[in-house]
């Protein structure tokens, strides 16, 4: 009894005709599921044999596309200063006071390096931002500037390609910012408290959103410097 029941089941799969099973059979097929329906004509068995050959065209692409991609080593390959440094790029600093005695008074041996490299050129090494970034243009060469003033003249100068060529890497290390009070002074906790406020609430992110310039946009490949 159970046996003519499942033949007669499957004999009225192998005969539906319907939109929504042959939609089901073949978003199996490109799912790599096969078909739950054997059709009988001519027509539909030549569609089939076309939907399982381009749906293992896809798969074999797809899969292609990911080795490929996992096995790719990238190009841009700098991600330390000490990375520029041995691989034999020139390097410069904008001539700005406050960053040139940072500089000068850094303890990191790669910032201590950078200092050494731009001192020997006979103060050639502290360049305007314009003529810096000018040199970073015709490749192999590293300029520390400020992001004020470097975000905008990049985003207006260079071409997409040579943005999405750019690479940013910190000299220096990120500092933690302490407010300075008078000592014993009543409104210490208070004033604190008010800065971590605004911290939660999201204001000084707006601040900054709103001063700093943003990254200039690779749009190539939907990512920043």
């Amino acid at each position: 009894m159970d046996n003519g029941i499942d033949v007669q089941n499957h004999r009225e799969r192998t005969s539906d005709t319907s939109w929504s099973l042959s939609t089901i059979c073949t978003f199996g097929v490109f799912c790599q599921q096969g078909i739950i329906s054997v059709p009988r004509c001519l027509g539909g068995r030549t569609s089939a044999i076309v939907a399982l050959w381009c749906g293992l065209v896809i798969y074999q692409f797809y899969s292609a596309s990911l080795v490929s991609f996992l096995l790719n080593v990238p190009v841009n390959v700098l991600s330390t200063v000490q990375d520029i440094l041995d691989n034999g790029f020139d390097v410069g600093y904008e001539r700005v006071l406050y960053a040139m005695s940072l500089l000068k008074a850094a303890t990191n041996p790669a910032a201590q390096e950078v200092y050494r490299r731009v001192s020997n050129k006979n103060q050639t090494g502290y360049l305007r931002r314009e003529q810096g970034l000018e040199l970073v243009k015709n490749g192999r060469y590293a300029f520390h500037v400020e992001l004020v003033t470097g975000y905008p003249f990049i985003e207006q100068h260079f071409d997409e390609s040579m943005i999405c060529e750019l690479k940013e890497i910190s000299l220096f290390p990120a500092m933690y910012m302490y407010s300075g009070y008078q000592k014993w002074s009543p409104f210490r906790e208070f004033l604190d408290a008010c800065l971590h406020r605004l911290e939660e609430n999201g204001v000084v992110s707006r601040e900054l959103y709103f001063w700093h310039p943003r990254k200039p946009q690779c749009m190539r490949s939907r990512s920043t410097i």
